[in-house]
């Protein structure tokens, strides 16, 4: 599986020509690399273990955090699922 200082191996799909500057929020910066890298044709020009720095046909920047709170969400939704799945799980709305 790629890991998120992968560079992808493919030609981007859309021919994107610039990006202006800002920060995006993503819940899983592998795939979130990829989509940018593979799909949107975006320059990757610096990794953390919390973010990405994107560009695209300028010196403008994009800052692409992971949002701890989506995973979060994320952990707690699949553990209501879990819950609601076992006997005497009681009334489940998800």
């Amino acid at each position: 599986m790629p890991t998120i200082t992968d560079r992808a191996k493919t030609e981007p799909l859309l021919k994107t020509v610039r990006l202006g500057h800002g920060t995006l929020e993503c819940a899983d910066l592998v795939k979130t690399r990829r989509f940018y890298e593979e799909v949107l044709g975006l320059e990757v020009i610096q990794t953390s273990p919390l973010s990405l720095m994107i560009r695209k046909g300028t010196n403008h920047t994009y800052a692409v955090v992971g949002d701890r709170q989506g995973r979060q969400r994320d952990a707690y939704a699949q553990s209501q699922r879990t819950r609601c799945r076992q006997p005497g799980g009681g009334r489940c709305r998800l």
